[in-house]
């Protein structure tokens, strides 16, 4: 396997933007054997508490950045179900990757983080799942709680309060990808009411966070924000309503010796593969394999494919390249991805894209400034 990151001129974060800022903190991945070895080997986990006092429900979710919100079983929500369920938003979330729809009510809970060192408490609503179900013909334009049945074909088989669903989403923009109430007052890290008991209203704290291989920074500092370089973000969907709504990061996308295309990248702490839209006639190797994700068939980049991801931070370029090889990646300095799923696509249906999947933290550490709507990254 190769990789080849480098980075050419940069744009720095400029200290005297979050030098006014001094609170953070770091909210340390659950301990893996695995990650301790290999970061990113395993799914990264968080320790938290939903809810205090008695009835409070510990759980150690799935972080996951290509989705937004908590997901999470009724058995992981204090007191179910309340009196008044029907006076909560119904609720639901689709996962593109597996074709997982999610579905029940948004009960909103108090969130303490455990390991932190200090008490960090957020606030935010929880999707409760009543009802789960794989979901193949889903339209993410028009469908929402509900999975139709095939036009010629049985109903879809749908599980009633499925046991072992913890999913913390903790992404951005990524509300045209099934997730349409995915918008930031559903992510825990940008509704930090307090932390150490000192709330984070007022000009010490600036909203955003960091992810890197020991964990989640909550706050940007100038400390922790040193050697990063930033990417503009354009004003998200929900923006008007949601000021810390932000549209995905824009990169630009090749494959071997064809010119880059305009498009968004996802780094995903979800999954250990890559996604990939091109323009339908870009010049790429494929072949058939199955998806980790469904088991469908799908078409992957061949072996050797020299894959090139560009970030324009205003005054010059971050570029990100790899060397595609098909197996599962255990080298502490190899971000490739175990696979890289490849749709060609007309730009006006599909346009380009990247998910990198989470090996791409092996190699950087990146940040997400929630207010000033800037993405960054640090090599490590």
């Amino acid at each position: 396997m190769s990789l080849y990151p480098n980075i050419g001129q940069t744009a720095m974060a400029s200290p005297s933007l979050y030098s006014g800022f001094t609170t953070e903190v770091l909210i340390p991945f659950v301990a893996s054997e695995a990650n301790s070895v290999v970061p990113f080997t395993d799914r990264v986990r968080v320790a938290l508490t939903v809810g205090s006092g008695p009835s409070a429900i510990s759980r150690s979710p799935s972080l996951d950045t290509g989705t937004c919100g908590f997901v999470l079983s009724t058995t992981g929500i204090p007191n179910w179900p309340p009196a008044n369920l029907s006076d909560y938003p119904i609720g639901w979330e689709f996962l593109s990757s597996s074709k997982k729809l999610y579905s029940g009510h948004w009960i909103p809970e108090d969130i303490y983080f455990g390991n932190a060192g200090v008490e960090v408490k957020a606030r935010i609503p929880i999707l409760a799942v009543e009802d789960t179900v794989i979901c193949p013909n889903y339209n993410e334009t028009t469908d929402t709680n509900s999975c139709p049945t095939p036009v010629e074909g049985t109903p879809p088989t749908v599980t009633h309060l499925p046991e072992g669903i913890s999913l913390f989403g903790v992404g951005f923009g990524r509300q045209a990808d099934g997730q349409p109430q995915g918008d930031p007052d559903k992510n825990a890290f940008l509704n930090v009411l307090s932390i150490n008991g000192i709330s984070t209203e007022g000009d010490h704290f600036r909203n955003g966070y960091l992810i890197t291989k020991d964990g989640i920074t909550v706050g940007l500092t100038a400390s922790n924000t040193n050697g990063f370089s930033f990417v503009d973000l354009k004003e998200g969907i929900h923006h008007s309503t949601h000021p810390l709504d932000w549209k995905p990061v824009p990169a630009c996308i090749a494959v071997d010796a064809m010119t880059c295309v305009n498009g968004t990248a996802l780094i995903d702490t979800g999954i250990t593969h890559s996604y990939l839209t091109l323009p339908l006639g870009s010049p790429v190797n494929r072949h058939t394999a199955k998806s980790p994700s469904s088991n469908a068939d799908v078409q992957v980049l061949d072996e050797n494919s020299y894959v090139q991801v560009r970030f324009d931070t205003g005054t010059g370029r971050i570029d990100d390249n790899f060397t595609v090889v098909n197996s599962t990646t255990t080298s502490i300095t190899d971000h490739t991805p175990n696979l890289v799923i490849t749709t060609l696509a007309s730009p006006a249906v599909r346009p380009p894209y990247i998910n990198t999947g989470t090996h791409f933290l092996r190699t950087w550490d990146v940040a997400f400034d929630a207010v000033g709507g800037r993405f960054g990254f640090r090599e490590i």
